[in-house]
């Protein structure tokens, strides 16, 4: 009876969104792949309203929804019949409604909260501390219309992998020695396996490598780094940065640096070589904002090759613009992914699907092996308004382990005094993408940057977000 009606509702939606129906069919991807039984679709389901069309919550389809009513909090409540052990959860909503949603686990004491977040979106994977139930309750706690919930998914993940890393950008500028020789600097490295160090190498119009804070500053502080890392297998990274602008304002930055390029190429190449050398980095990893012409990417792409004889590449790259060769991406050992600072319709610059499930799904269909995906997670902020701030996570310790917004910051930004709301990835959105990744079999995540976290021993620091991520599954 269920599948008749299924199907009699799939041929009624060429009619419109009737009896909850999706107004777009590809609102629920296809699932990624769990290791252990989806729990969910054997329990027994109770909602808050529109009773009739709960079966639509565990039903797979991707043209079928429950939908909540207008007032906040409406809820499912979803019970195993017995005592269940979950770690994970796997909503998608077909609208953008939900503002603030809370996860409740039955105890002997009544219902307490075991997770919240402020979106759902299409796909959002929730990961937590393992907790043994025989019920929960998903609470829209903050809507600003009804909400459309295309399914539900329940696991008790235990995926591992051994090979998952996690690269961070550590940026080398004048306040770098202070945030080093902070205590429990070293125990960043419980979690991180490949250290990437920015801000100051570039290339000048000669083709010689720049150090903008100085010889002397940056062996220091590399010392300083390696001394945290002794002892532990962790990768040591240089960004080499492409910035370089031409004296004729009207010139394609873009085609001025492959030009560049190709004309020095051999120095450039000599330069990058020695100097890899002489500090001792395993790789180079490559930063240029951003190729979008294909001879452009053909000089990118003979820069990876040629560096690929001496020393490992990374690049650093975009989901919106993505032209390296199959030759180039095989030389590549990963790709970090810069999903963030790409804001949506809220002014949340790395929201949870657009720069996280898809982000990944977009690398794919570039040809990049899940191996070599390493997807961004910002550990700042930025105004909603999109305006040049990014402070830090650790500027905000009362976000807790599941706050994303503060509102109301007044801050610098061209010229003036600004006022507006921040978003951040929160601890919980971070181990979320982080799941995420090891679910889909991703080589590792990325985060930028080192120097804007909390302590990894604060219990809401993003690394130990990711570390949860890591140990959970």
């Amino acid at each position: 009876m269920v599948k008749l009606l299924s199907i009699l509702l799939t041929i009624m939606t060429f009619f419109g969104g009737w009896f909850g129906f999706a107004d777009k069919i590809d609102a629920n991807p296809a699932k990624i792949s769990f290791s252990s039984p989806e729990l969910a679709s054997e329990a027994d389901i109770s909602v808050s309203s529109s009773e009739y069309l709960k079966w639509t919550l565990t039903d797979s389809s991707s043209l079928t929804y429950w939908t909540t009513g207008k007032n906040n909090g409406e809820y499912i409540e979803i019970n195993f019949g017995s005592p269940a052990e979950i770690n994970t959860l796997v909503l998608r909503e077909l609208t953008d409604n939900v503002r603030l949603f809370t996860v409740y686990a039955e105890t002997k004491n009544g219902y307490t909260e075991i997770y919240r977040q402020d979106r759902i979106m299409t796909y959002r994977l929730c990961s937590f501390d393992a907790v043994t139930t025989e019920k929960i309750k998903i609470e829209f706690t903050d809507i600003s219309a009804p909400v459309k919930i295309g399914g539900i998914e329940v696991y008790n993940e235990s995926r591992s992998n051994p090979d998952f890393r996690v690269s961070e950008y550590l940026v080398f500028n004048e306040y770098t020695g202070d945030f080093m020789a902070k205590p429990g600097f070293s125990d960043y490295f419980n979690v991180v396996t490949d250290i990437i160090v920015i801000s100051t190498v570039s290339l000048n119009k000669n083709g010689d490598i720049v150090i903008s804070i100085g010889e002397d500053k940056f062996s220091e502080y590399l010392d300083t780094l390696k001394d945290a890392v002794k002892g532990r297998d962790v990768t040591l990274w240089c960004t080499v940065l492409f910035q370089l602008e031409s004296d004729d304002p009207n010139e394609d930055p873009n085609d001025y640096r492959c030009d560049f390029l190709n004309n020095n190429f051999d120095k450039i190449m000599s330069s990058i070589k020695e100097f890899c050398e002489k500090y001792g980095f395993d790789g180079i990893d490559y930063d240029w904002e951003h190729p979008t012409k294909s001879y452009q990417f053909d000089a990118y792409n003979k820069l990876i090759l040629e560096t690929a004889e001496f020393a490992k590449v990374s690049i650093a790259c975009t989901i919106w613009q993505f032209g390296f060769s199959d030759e180039a991406i095989e030389a590549v050992d990963h790709f970090n992914v810069m999903s963030y600072d790409l804001f949506d319709d809220r002014g949340d610059h790395s929201d949870i699907y657009e720069c996280g499930r898809l982000a990944i799904e977009k690398m794919i269909g570039f040809g990049v092996p899940k191996e070599k995906i390493f997807l961004g997670i910002p550990e700042y902020g930025r105004p909603e308004n999109g305006d040049p701030f990014w402070p830090a996570f650790s500027d905000y310790p009362d976000l807790g382990k599941f706050g994303n917004y503060v509102s109301d910051v007044t801050y610098e930004a061209d010229g003036s005094e600004k006022t507006a709301g921040i978003y951040f990835n929160s601890h919980a959105e971070a181990r979320d993408k982080t799941a995420l990744s090891l679910q889909f079999g991703c080589g590792g995540i990325m985060l930028f940057n080192m120097n804007s976290d909390l302590p990894f021993e604060n219990e809401n620091s993003i690394h130990k977000a990711v570390f949860y991520a890591i140990e959970n599954n």
